[in-house]
């Protein structure tokens, strides 16, 4: 995503920044073509990278079965019943 900005934005924001309405230049258009090239290649390598993303995690998801044994709230329990188990002991 960096390099479509130093190859398409870059080069139309140095020149941009001296522009006026009354300086705009005859080819402004296509200026505002490249710099519209080089936004729509950043969102589009951000959709790319995001569904990348998630086909990864979704590859890596585990089985429910041990999703179950490594949740979060089976351990708070467990260690609630050891707790109260323990305290009956005393």
């Amino acid at each position: 995503m960096l390099a479509d900005f130093f190859v398409f934005n870059q080069p139309v924001n140095e020149p941009l920044l001296g522009w006026t309405s009354a300086t705009l230049p005859a080819d402004w258009s296509n200026y505002r073509l490249r710099w519209e090239i080089g936004h729509a290649l950043t969102a589009l390598f951000s959709v790319i990278a995001f569904a990348t993303l998630i086909c990864d995690v979704s590859a890596k998801q585990p089985s429910r079965e041990c999703a179950y044994r490594m949740s979060p709230l089976r351990l708070v329990s467990a260690r609630a019943a050891a707790s109260s188990t323990g305290s009956r002991a005393h």
